[in-house]
């Protein structure tokens, strides 16, 4: 009895001791408590970014499409803006002058009856550069001073008579004689090989296109476009006037005396060009043999009055005629504003002409003057 009696003792005892060691009991609370301070230190991160406003996906702005530039007398897509200023050529065209070099590379190519028997011609050129030979060139008229004017040019020309230079420069045209001596040694040649073939003299001379850019840089001659200029040209790929009659051979009676001279456009559908024949023949470059070809042909009918002894188109006042594109031509009215501005084109119910993508003929006749093979 008395040894189960100590036993008791030693139990009680041990079980006195322990309580000391382990905590008689643990609360939920006292757990909760420890457990949500480690997982809030491990997961604090992760319950704020839940918390955030959530992003909202990121919209692209539209693509702009990229800008498209134009050569203005021509249409043909360019690279960047064109800012340069055009490049006027007078061009030799009688009989023993033929054929003719770089007229293929112009972007405008006029043709009239300036004076006496003459017919002469004025290639414009956006860009001459790279051009080895223009021409052949001869002297400045009156109507090329008023080309000049309106397309805001830098006329280049083989000398003129005593009155035109005079109007030239009372005019204010930049202009300069390729023929001079300290002129030509920069801008022109005389071509040897046509004095071998029986060409006179005065049928030699060709402008360089590099040098013309050159030699007006050494002068300080302004060579940026005016930006207020707007040059009245529209064009497209087509170029085929609507409800156009057929136009195929042309014929245009230059002249309004009894010195006759016509110009032939007859239209090559395999170039979708109009290849130009005078005297009888084709004209050829006489460098290269291309055709001499134009995708458009403007016929401008209006008065051409004596200026002095020289013929000079009103080109303020225009008149009627025709263009042609594709085979086929449409009547139109023309004219311009002022003196300075380009001449515009309407087709017959007013709308601005549209013309095809690419080089132009522009004839300017008297009124009444014979054209032939329109609606024919």
């Amino acid at each position: 009895m008395r040894k189960a009696l100590v036993l008791f003792l030693a139990l009680c005892l041990m079980l006195c001791g322990c309580s000391e060691l382990i905590p008689a009991r643990t609360t939920v609370e006292s757990q909760n408590a420890r457990l949500g301070t480690q997982t809030q230190a491990t997961t604090a991160p992760t319950t704020v970014a839940a918390t955030e406003p959530a992003t909202e996906a990121t919209t692209e702005p539209p693509t702009e499409p990229e800008p498209v530039y134009f050569n203005p007398l021509n249409g043909e897509i360019l690279d960047e803006p064109f800012n340069k200023r055009i490049f006027a050529v007078t061009i030799n065209n009688i009989p023993g002058a033929v054929p003719h070099s770089g007229l293929t590379c112009a972007d405008l190519y006029f043709e009239a009856f300036v004076n006496g028997s003459i017919v002469r011609g004025l290639a414009m050129f956006t860009d001459p550069s790279g051009i080895e030979a223009i021409g052949s060139v001869r002297s400045n008229r009156p109507l090329f001073i008023d080309l000049t004017k309106h397309y805001d040019a830098i006329l280049a020309h083989a000398g003129a008579d005593g009155n035109v230079t005079r109007w030239t420069e009372e005019e204010g045209i930049d202009n300069f004689n390729i023929d001079a001596w300290s002129v030509s040694e920069v801008t022109s040649f005389r071509d040897k090989d046509r004095s071998k073939r029986g060409y006179g003299w005065e049928h030699t001379l060709f402008a360089i296109g590099d040098g013309l850019i050159e030699y007006s840089r050494q002068q300080g001659l302004r060579l940026e476009m005016n930006p207020d200029i707007d040059y009245q040209f529209r064009f497209t790929d087509d170029g085929i006037p609507p409800n156009g009659v057929l136009a195929t051979d042309i014929n245009i009676t230059l002249t309004v005396n009894e010195y006759k001279k016509d110009t032939r456009m007859v239209y090559d559908p395999s170039r979708d060009k109009y290849i130009y024949n005078q005297y009888d023949q084709q004209m050829n470059d006489d460098r290269t043999g291309e055709p001499e070809g134009f995708r458009n042909v403007l016929i401008l009918e209006g008065t051409i009055p004596y200026y002095g002894s020289f013929q000079r188109p009103d080109l303020i006042t225009g008149g009627e005629g025709w263009f042609a594109c594709g085979g086929r031509a449409v009547p139109i009215t023309w004219g311009s504003e002022d003196e300075y501005s380009p001449l515009w084109f309407r087709t017959a119910d007013g709308e601005p002409l549209v013309l095809g993508r690419g080089n132009t003929y522009i004839a300017i006749t008297q009124t009444g003057s014979a054209i032939t093979g329109i609606g024919e």
